[in-house]
């Protein structure tokens, strides 16, 4: 019982090596590999993710870069919470009596300013909100690693799915 942990260690490095190994990967959708537009998306928080994103994928030259969700064939989303079919906001609000009458006063809330551990980039679908595709890993956003290697990533997996003939 003592190796216990040791052993579950061993494990999860010997999964992780062969879930992650070259050649190894999910097929990406079809709406993905069939994009020709995407619109960014940055909801990182971070100053100049959208533009190293841009950056990144004009290098590429896969995807145009389009101006408006409805000219796009996915959204492309940079945040660092997951994607979850729309738009998340958390409060810790209090409602209390102000004395006299049992009026309510307003609502306060107290916000925490949180570390962004992970970086998400998500493709969704403009017609109807579904999410098609995502990737995560930690993220250092505001230096931009991040952004360049999940594209990067993306490219490759990409270039590697057209160029393995389909198994039927």
């Amino acid at each position: 019982m003592r190796n216990l942990p040791l052993i579950a260690v061993v494990l999860a490095t010997l999964c992780t090596a062969d879930l992650f190994a070259k050649g190894k990967y999910a097929p990406l959708p079809d709406k993905v590999l069939k994009a020709k537009a995407v619109y960014l998306d940055d909801q990182s928080g971070y100053p100049g993710v959208a533009d190293k994103a841009y950056q990144e994928l004009m290098k590429w030259g896969r995807f145009k870069v389009v101006t408006s969700p409805k000219d796009a064939d996915l959204i492309l989303l940079l945040s660092t919470r997951a994607y979850t079919g729309g738009y998340m906001t958390t409060s810790n609000a209090q409602v209390y009596p102000t004395g006299g009458g049992g009026a309510y006063g307003q609502a306060t809330g107290v916000g925490v300013p949180l570390v962004a551990v992970y970086g998400y980039l998500t493709f969704i679908d403009p017609s109807n909100g579904e999410k098609v595709w995502g990737e995560v890993r930690r993220a250092r956003w505001s230096a931009g690693h991040s952004v360049h290697a999940i594209i990067n990533d993306l490219q490759k997996r990409i270039a590697e799915q057209e160029s393995t003939p389909a198994k039927e």
